[in-house]
């Protein structure tokens, strides 16, 4: 416990955030890799198998909002209140503020509300939530007044890849949502297939939108907070795309064979 106490210390805000990222990437990613394929989060399509403990729910949009709000607080609180000014005047810092914090502002008070009303799994809204309490501050931290300043602190070649991908995942993500939530009609309940944009090449084009989107935001920021949030993301869009393809597979007789699951033309 004293090796502890003095390792954080000396190291302070820097060691506590290098060994975060460490333990992220090396621990908790694979873990939340190989758990989506051993059994499939409780939530969604896969409700039905939450085990006892985990079946308490809230209404869905309340459960969005506690998950996504504290990546939110935690990246706006950071870069208005606690970033330097060296940090806050970068270019490349403040792109990458505006791209986290404009994903996590849809996410927490406009996407929840274009849900259908229902239940959200209680247990899994408040693990969200904690993982995005750390990971709201590993981002923030990063991009307020640890990461290290860039050379060139104009626009390069990097910084415009960076965010053309990133715009496309934001496309891709919004519009496949839209064509979800199209999918039914007032009053009409089950599932039907989606078709039309990224659809036409895999069962879970929200999530390959979402992946494109955080690819963009690591080539942006091309530090080790953003390659850990490309990381975890592709840790947990792969088994929950397996998963959904084969319930797709599973539900509907024909549902397109061809289909891949997350990646076109490859997976």
């Amino acid at each position: 416990m004293e090796d502890l106490r003095s390792r954080y210390l000396e190291g302070g805000e820097e060691r506590l955030h290098s060994d975060l990222v460490i333990a992220y990437s090396v621990f908790f990613a694979p873990a939340l890799l190989v758990s989506g394929f051993i059994g499939n989060y409780p939530y969604g399509k896969f409700v039905s198998g939450a085990k006892a403990f985990m079946q308490w729910t809230m209404p869905t949009q309340i459960a969005w909002i506690v998950m996504e709000v504290p990546a939110f607080l935690l990246i706006v609180i950071n870069f208005l209140f606690f970033s330097d000014a060296a940090h806050q005047s970068s270019l490349l810092y403040r792109i990458c503020f505006l791209m986290f914090a404009g994903h996590y502002l849809n996410r927490s008070f406009i996407y929840p509300f274009t849900l259908k009303k229902g239940e959200f799994n209680g247990t899994i809204a408040f693990i969200g939530a904690l993982y995005n309490i750390v990971s709201g501050y590993i981002q923030g931290a990063f991009i307020s007044r640890l990461g290290p300043l860039p050379e060139d602190s104009g626009v390069n070649l990097r910084l415009i890849i960076g965010m053309a991908i990133f715009g496309l995942g934001v496309f891709v993500n919004w519009h496949s949502d839209m064509l979800l939530g199209r999918l039914r009609k007032p009053g009409e309940t089950g599932y039907k297939i989606p078709h039309g944009g990224m659809f036409n090449f895999v069962t879970a084009a929200n999530y390959s939108g979402e992946l494109i989107e955080w690819i963009g935001y690591a080539i942006t920021m091309n530090g080790s907070a953003g390659y850990l949030w490309a990381w975890m993301s592709f840790c947990y869009f792969v088994p929950r795309a397996h998963a959904t393809h084969e319930w797709y597979l599973r539900k509907f007789e024909d549902y397109p064979k061809k289909r891949k699951k997350l990646i076109p033309l490859i997976w």
